[in-house]
Formats: C-alpha cells, structure tokens, sequence
C-alpha cells in the first residue's frame, strides 16, 4: 500500500506529534474543569483522564478518519492495506496500541522514526498508517519536518 498512497503522503513525525498535542489540549481543557467542579473520586479521574480520550480516539478514526488535531494539521488515520477509514475492530485495536506505545518511555511513538513506513507500535497493530491529505503537503505553515524521505 505504501506505493499506492506514496511516501511523500506518509504523515511526518512532528505533524503527528503536533496533532496529538492539540488533542490533548482540547480534551484536558474541555475535561480537567469538570473533574474539579465534580470532586470525581480517583477511579472516575482516571476513567476520564485516559479511557474517555480513547475512546474518542477511536470514534474520530472510524467516523471521520481524523480526530481534531489530526484534522487541523491535513492528516488522516487510514487502513495500512485499503487506505480506507479504519474500521472500529483496527480503530481499537490503534487505540490499545497507543496505550503499549506509551508505557515503555513513547519508544512505541519514537520507531516512527526509524520505521520505513513512518508506522509507530500502534500503527502496526491496528493495521492503519497516518497519511498527509492531498494539497496540504506544500503548505509551509503546517510542515513540521521530521521522518525521513
């Protein structure tokens, strides 16, 4: 698929970073008032301080293939073989993987970098890649390098 899709189109690490950044700001500053205002024991914190965040996740992947911030910076979550939106089983399965990605110190995050598909641990096992959308590649404002060609 990556011959189909082109690795000019691969989504870069800094844009994916970016993007997962403005997610987090959106989320948390959509969610941190309400978990003050509520005095929310820790099992509710928890539940939505990370199983909230994914599961909105995987609805913006199977719904509209972008969750906001991937969406803002022109990329778009797709199966690595069809290039289609993903579907909620691989959606789930990303999610899970950015959870692995996570743990040991964002290694799962950084072999993006290394990987010659520009795939992170949970790329790989959702079966989804992170492509740029067509037009917004030249746009200097939202290229924010990382990767390799």
């Amino acid at each position: 698929m990556i011959d189909e899709i082109g690795s000019s189109r691969l989504g870069l690490f800094g844009r994916r970073v970016a993007a997962l950044c403005a997610d987090l700001l959106l989320f948390f500053a959509l969610v941190f008032p309400a978990m003050l205002l509520l005095h929310l024991g820790p099992g509710w914190r928890l539940l939505l301080s990370t199983v909230l965040p994914l599961a909105l996740m995987v609805l913006c992947w199977v719904r509209w293939g972008a969750t906001p911030g991937k969406f803002l910076l022109g990329l778009r979550v797709v199966d690595a073989r069809s290039g289609e939106t993903p579907d909620l089983r691989h959606a789930t399965l990303r999610a899970l993987g950015f959870v692995l990605s996570w743990l040991p110190m964002y290694l799962g995050f950084l072999w993006s970098l290394f990987d010659p598909e520009q795939r992170g641990w949970h790329d790989h096992l959702g079966g989804t890649r992170v492509i740029r959308e067509p037009g917004l590649e030249d746009d200097p404002a939202l290229h924010l390098g990382g990767g390799h060609a």
